[in-house]
């Protein structure tokens, strides 16, 4: 062979060897964007707010129809592994069983406190890329419109019935996005002020197995986020920039 020959060999061997790196960095970026994160929130809102006409905001209330809904566990199809042959694990945005809650001490406290109103908790699993708001709604509210259209009328029972909420006590959106090494959510509530709805957004910064809470003066959100991959363990630490959140802080 040539000494041209040898030098082309080289060269295109070299270009395949960039090539292949290349690729396989891109593969890598996607499959770190694709795996898989549990999300975990409770929302709560304050009994005694302080000024909470300050917060009120002219801008339009958003609409939540398009938001995606959890998926109820008995209506989710399981999701296994075909190529490891692995037991399946729960769909994407399916609700999980309160038995799998990581912040059920966190609800507890808050559930002994009178100076807190816990409307929902919930915890599911997602892909890290969707990047699509899932919608946390107050159950309470959608009870009270199923009973209010099968109980009797007031005409009936010779009484005055409880008229049931127009608006649920508080609503909103969480969507996740990861771009790491950081994570970001942005969250975007409706919270009832007396009978008037003030909208609650903000924006989030996060990493994996951090406790945030997002406060406000009517509401609260107890938010985590940890990645499901080996690789990443939670961290478990706390960050609030809001404030601290040491036990007594949801006591009486």
């Amino acid at each position: 062979m040539t000494r041209t020959g040898n030098r082309d060999g080289k060269m295109r061997r070299r270009a395949t060897g960039v090539l292949a790196a290349v690729t396989l960095a891109w593969l890598a970026a996607g499959a770190v964007h694709a795996e898989d994160y549990a999300v975990e929130v409770i929302v709560f809102r304050h009994t005694a707010p302080q000024v909470a006409g300050a917060w009120a905001s002219d801008e339009a209330l958003p609409d939540f129809a398009a938001a995606r809904r959890l998926i109820e566990p008995d209506d989710a199809a399981p999701a296994g592994d075909h190529a490891t042959g692995s037991a399946p694990g729960p769909a994407a945005f399916t609700a999980l069983p309160p038995t799998s809650f990581r912040l059920a001490g966190a609800e507890k406290l808050l559930a002994a406190s009178t100076a807190y109103e816990v409307i929902t908790h919930a915890a599911w699993q997602q892909p890290g890329d969707a990047g699509i708001a899932v919608y946390i709604g107050d159950p309470a509210q959608t009870g009270a419109d199923a009973a209010a259209t099968t109980v009797p009328s007031a005409v009936e029972t010779g009484g005055v019935l409880a008229v049931a909420p127009s608006r649920a006590r508080a609503e909103g959106t969480l969507r996740l996005q990861v771009a790491l090494p950081e994570m970001r959510v942005q969250s975007d509530f409706v919270v009832l002020a007396g009978e008037a709805p003030v909208r609650v957004k903000a924006t989030r910064n996060l990493k994996s197995g951090e406790l945030h809470y997002l406060d406000h003066e009517l509401l609260g959100i107890l938010l985590q986020v940890t990645s499901l991959a080996p690789e990443s363990p939670a961290d478990g630490g706390i960050v609030a920039p809001n404030a601290d959140v040491p036990e007594e802080t949801f006591s009486d």
